[in-house]
C-alpha cells in the first residue's frame, strides 16, 4: 500500500537526497572563488557528491532501523524492569563495549576514507585519462601510458596496503568489544541463576527473564549496529 513501511522509506530517501544535494550545489556556486582552486575543498565537495544516494539510503535505513530497535528495546527492558531491575543494567552494561567498538570504528573508518581522498581523486583521475578517447589518444602518441598504468597500479597497491592495516586494527576492537559483550553477558546470566537459587524469582519467571534478556540484548545489538552505520553515514561526507 502507500503507507507501507518500504514506501516511506524510500520517500524519505528521496526528500534527504533533495536537501542534501540542494546544499551541495549551493555550497559548490556560492563559496568564493579562491577557495574552489585548494585542493582541501575540492576533495571535500567532491566526497559528498561521491558518496551521494548511497550513503542516504543508509542513513535513513539506519534511523528507522535505529527508531525500531530503540522503541522495541523500551518495551523488553520495561518486562523486565518489572521483574528485577538489576537484570537490565547488567544487560545494558553488557551492550556498552561492543557500542563503543562500533563508534570508535565507525570514526576509525571515516578518518581511513578522509585520509585516503587525495589518492582516491588520482586514480580516478588517472583511470579518466587512459579510457576516456581524446586523453588516451595522446598517451599513446606520447609514450605515457606504461607510466601511467605503473602509477596507477602504486596507488592501488598503497591503498590495499593500508586498508590491510586498518582491517585488522577494526578487527582487534571488534573482538575486544565482543569478548567484553560476552562477559557483561554471562555475569548478567549468572546472576539470573544467583536470584533463582536464593528463591528471589520462581522458575516461570526466570524462563521468562532468560528469553527477556536475550531478546533484550539482540535489540542492543541492533541499536549498537544502527547507531555505528548512521555515525558512518553522517561523517563520510564531512
Amino acid at each position: 500500500g502507500a503507507n507501507t513501511p518500504e514506501h516511506q522509506r524510500v520517500l524519505l530517501t528521496e526528500y534527504v537526497s533533495r536537501f542534501a544535494f540542494h546544499q551541495i550545489i549551493r555550497a559548490g556556486t556560492r563559496v568564493d572563488y579562491g577557495l574552489l582552486e585548494t585542493p582541501q575543498f575540492y576533495d571535500q565537495l567532491q566526497r559528498a557528491i561521491a558518496s551521494g544516494n548511497a550513503r542516504l539510503v543508509t542513513m535513513v535505513t539506519s534511523v528507522t532501523q535505529l527508531t525500531t530497535s530503540v522503541v522495541t528495546s523500551a518495551g523488553i527492558a520495561a518486562v523486565l524492569f518489572a521483574m528485577e531491575p538489576l537484570l537490565v543494567l547488567l544487560v545494558l552494561a553488557a551492550a556498552v563495549p561492543t557500542l563503543i567498538a562500533a563508534i570508535t570504528n565507525s570514526g576509525a573508518t571515516y578518518a581511513f576514507e578522509y585520509g585516503m581522498t587525495p589518492e582516491a581523486r588520482e586514480r580516478a583521475y588517472l583511470m579518466t585519462l587512459m579510457t576516456t578517447r581524446e586523453p588516451a589518444k595522446e598517451l599513446r602518441v606520447h609514450g605515457l601510458s606504461a607510466h601511467l598504468r605503473d602509477r596507477y597500479d602504486f596507488l592501488t597497491e598503497e591503498r590495499l596496503r593500508r586498508l590491510r592495516e586498518f582491517l585488522w586494527a577494526r578487527l582487534r576492537v571488534t573482538l575486544v568489544g565482543s569478548s567484553a559483550n560476552a562477559v557483561g553477558m554471562g555475569i548478567a546470566l549468572g546472576a539470573l541463576i544467583l536470584l533463582l537459587a536464593k528463591n528471589r524469582i520462581d522458575v516461570a519467571d526466570a524462563l521468562t527473564a532468560g528469553v527477556a534478556m536475550q531478546q533484550l540484548s539482540s535489540r542492543f545489538a541492533a541499536v549498537t549496529t544502527s547507531t555505528a552505520q548512521l555515525i558512518g553515514s553522517a561523517t563520510v561526507n564531512v
